[in-house]
């Protein structure tokens, strides 16, 4: 007679061993890594708009379509209006600072706002350099006031309240 749990168990460690090395070389992404997203932090203090993108290194297939990490910085370098801020608010761009490590790229945009009661929203222009994106996970941060978003790309706007500046 023959013992099937030991030929089963046999079996599974054999099938183990064989794909042991293909699996070590496949991509494993973590579940708390979120393809085709990317994360902003807006803070909003007195007159200064700062915007806070981060792009997940391991995110990059999903949406940067082959782009490799330098030369989606290079885009990022390039005069290109990346957030549509409403006029009334009258913001300028001060500052644009790149950060590229191992793990992300980092762009911290910085604006003067000379009405920045008026900021109501902020339309993200993303999809010229990052065409896969489909969700910004965003932190809205003001003075008084905190707020999670989930906006979808194309499409999506950030809100920000008026009344409680």
């Amino acid at each position: 007679m023959v013992n099937f749990c030991w030929l089963r168990g046999g079996l599974l460690s054999s099938l183990l061993m064989f794909f042991t090395p293909f699996i070590a070389n496949a991509t494993v992404v973590h579940r708390a890594v979120e393809p085709a997203r990317v994360l902003l932090d807006i803070t909003l203090h007195d007159s200064d708009l700062t915007l806070l993108l981060s792009i997940p290194a391991v995110s990059l297939p999903w949406n940067a379509s082959g782009q490799t990490p330098q030369t989606l910085v290079e885009h990022l370098h390039e005069p290109v209006v990346h957030w549509a801020i409403n006029n009334r608010a009258r913001c300028s761009e001060l500052n644009k600072r790149i950060f590229l490590t191992e793990q992300d790229i980092q762009v911290v945009y910085e604006f003067a706002c000379r009405a920045p009661h008026r900021l109501k929203r902020i339309r993200p222009e993303l999809q010229a350099f990052l065409p896969g994106l489909r969700q910004i996970n965003t932190w809205v941060s003001m003075d008084s006031w905190q707020d999670k978003q989930a906006v979808h790309i194309p499409g999506g706007l950030i809100s920000l309240p008026t009344e409680i500046r």
